[in-house]
């Protein structure tokens, strides 16, 4: 175990932890492994991809979308999937951490301003004038209240942005 820091019960600071911090504008970017921890992405030009390195067992990143426009960050994994999912989208504002077991990586949480905005299907369908609770996955329309509309999402996750959609009702 030469140069290896071995913690067993826990990290106590007395003042703040430094971890390593990148920054990237207006490219694609591929976590590195040995030096990465927190990634931020500041673009303005385009969508961008995150790219998580091979998982090893017990790996944590942080990434960011902190961009000023309204460009999306694409997370996405050089193998395994994340929550089960091949990639997961931030629109500005959002992060997410993951951890790996080794094969496939978990999200320990997502926050942001637009947070739960999206959705595993996008079929969005009319259901007429009986409201229709929507099936594990889908948005659906209900028009129950005349000159009226709603939209009904099931199962939300950052990948599909609605957020316009939702505003023109």
């Amino acid at each position: 175990m030469a140069n290896e820091f071995v913690i067993r019960r826990g990290v106590q600071s007395l003042g703040g932890v430094n971890l390593p911090y990148v920054s990237i504008t207006n490219v694609d970017y591929t976590i590195s492994a040995s030096t990465d921890y927190f990634v931020e992405v500041v673009a303005s030009s385009t969508q961008r991809t995150v790219t998580l390195p091979s998982p090893v067992e017990g790996q944590n990143y942080i990434i960011k979308n902190n961009y000023a426009s309204s460009y999306k960050v694409v997370v996405d994994t050089t193998s395994g999937t994340i929550d089960g999912e091949s990639t997961v989208t931030l629109s500005p504002g959002e992060s997410l951490q993951v951890t790996t077991d080794g094969t496939n990586w978990t999200s320990v949480y997502e926050t942001g301003k637009s947070l739960g905005a999206g959705c595993y299907e996008t079929d969005i369908a009319s259901v007429g004038s009986t409201y229709v609770p929507p099936n594990s996955g889908e948005i659906t329309l209900d028009n129950q209240i005349p000159n009226t509309q709603r939209i009904s999402v099931h199962t939300t996750q950052n990948g599909v942005d609605i957020s316009n959609l939702l505003l023109q009702f």
